[in-house]
């Protein structure tokens, strides 16, 4: 009953041509993608029924049964917290890049920077993140982080912040006349 409560009455759940983010429907659900994802979801049965944390499945369109990445969202926060494929391992690039487009269409923050560190912390010293996920990374700072107009001015010189500048999550693809 807790779990169809949750599915009602949060709208977390979204669709697009490629990728779909859904939420399990009960604790069977939940325990199918440990077993079949190889990692620990199951261990968040009774603090997604009880609302303390937010377990979501992204899932290929064509294929939504079949295990794809497992996620868990903070909605106090609004923030996505993890995201992972088989045996706790980084998605790959393309899912990032639909969780950018899913993030703004439910309002919610993302950091894939924060998101391939944390596993990163689980893999060897000598183990390095996958080339599509550092390529990935760097497109996204360039694009979200280091726009020439936030660079530190000449000495003596000031630089004028707009809300863009500060708030690029809320105003990204706005465009900059209001």
């Amino acid at each position: 009953a807790l779990f169809k409560a949750r599915k009602k009455a949060t709208d977390l759940e979204y669709f697009s041509d490629r990728y779909s983010v859904i939420m399990p429907e009960n604790a069977a659900d939940i325990c199918r993608e440990a077993i079949m994802q190889r990692n620990c979801v199951s261990d968040y049965i009774e603090d997604h029924a009880r609302s303390r944390t937010t377990i979501l499945f992204v899932r290929k369109t064509d294929s939504l049964r079949k295990p794809f990445v497992t996620m868990e969202v903070d909605e106090s926060d609004h923030r996505i917290e993890q995201v992972y494929a088989r045996f706790n391992e980084l998605p790959e690039a393309e899912v990032y890049r639909f969780l950018e487009e899913y993030t703004r269409k439910k309002w919610l923050k993302m950091n894939p920077i924060q998101l391939a560190l944390r596993r990163n912390i689980d893999m060897d010293e000598d183990e390095e993140l996958p080339d599509d996920i550092q390529e990935y990374i760097s497109e996204y700072v360039k694009r979200e982080i280091g726009g020439s107009h936030m660079k530190d001015p000449e000495p003596g010189k000031y630089i004028q912040l707009t809300l863009t500048d500060l708030y690029p999550e809320v105003f990204r693809g706005a465009g900059r006349a209001f």
